[in-house]
């Protein structure tokens, strides 16, 4: 709505302008065959640039690479949530708080949550994880085992967000 009130708004304050300063036809509004054409000099149409397109032929289309398909594994439970942590930084505690809350929730067994952290470089363990959450109640330590311990890696780049998609798929 906005776009076509100011549009609109343009248009008039054009027409207004382009009147009043001599640039459209006085006798536009007396001839209705005039209305929305704007007379221009036989040698101005004559200027005009014609185009012609251009054809450029492009390589020979290949075959997309085959995706993977996905197979049900009926030991899996129906719903993956995938938690990208990037916590090298002053997040790391909040991170492991988190990580906290996650397993205190009772997720019951339709649901998995995988989580990818990274944490800050001065903690007892400073590479990037993955984990299965599983609940517990201790609100203090994260006891849920890392299922795999896959190095330093900058979280900021998306290629990293891409590979933990991917492998959560």
């Amino acid at each position: 709505m906005i776009k076509k009130i100011c549009l609109f708004s343009l248009s008039a304050a054009l027409l207004i302008f382009g009147s009043a300063c001599g640039f459209l036809p006085s006798n536009l509004d007396n001839d209705p065959t005039q209305i929305g054409q704007i007379p221009t000099p036989a040698s101005e149409a004559l200027a005009q640039p014609t185009f012609t397109p251009v054809i450029v032929p492009t390589e020979t289309p290949t075959e997309p690479p085959p995706t993977a398909t996905a197979t049900l594994d009926p030991n899996l439970p129906d719903w993956t949530i995938l938690i990208y942590i990037a916590a090298d930084n002053s997040l790391d505690e909040a991170a492991i708080f988190n990580l906290n809350q996650m397993e205190a929730a009772d997720f019951g067994d339709d649901i998995q949550v995988i989580v990818q952290l990274d944490r800050a470089a001065d903690k007892p363990w400073s590479d990037t994880r993955r984990y299965r959450i599983f609940p517990d109640d201790n609100p203090i330590t994260v006891t849920s085992e890392p299922l795999t311990e896959i190095g330093e890696l900058n979280m900021g780049d998306p290629s990293v967000l891409a590979d933990f998609i991917q492998w959560g798929l």
